[in-house]
């Protein structure tokens, strides 16, 4: 079932996470994006967020080093298409900044450009 922007209107205030996070590994999916201009082709996702017991949002950056850890709080995230998970994964181009994306499914479309703003939740 597709998650619908009023169920995460539904929810309560994005959960900052910071130095106090405990570790804890675990899948997460991601439900909204924010990029500094919604509207813009070229701008990067900038944050993402979801909900489990709360709604959070987490930086990209923060969403990386959490897919590349090593660490016993490695984390996965992925993106719900139907009945589908289609999983996040890190993009490292030459000389570039790293990025996520959507592994490509049948439609060949990175899924999180098709997700609410973030914005538009709180």
């Amino acid at each position: 079932m597709a998650l619908r922007l009023e169920q995460l209107q539904a929810g309560i205030a994005f959960e900052r996470f910071g130095a106090q996070r405990k570790l804890m590994g675990g899948r997460f999916s991601i439900c909204c994006i924010h990029k500094p201009d919604s509207r813009s082709p070229v701008d990067h996702i900038t944050h993402v967020g979801g909900f489990g017991t709360k709604l959070w949002k987490l930086s990209v950056e923060e969403v990386i080093r959490r897919i590349e850890s090593k660490d016993i709080d490695q984390e996965d995230f992925f993106v719900r298409v139907g009945q589908s998970e289609v999983d996040v994964y890190v993009v490292s181009p030459p000389g570039q900044p790293k990025f996520i994306k959507t592994e490509r499914d049948s439609t060949k479309v990175d899924h999180l450009l098709g997700l609410p703003d973030c914005n538009d939740v709180i």
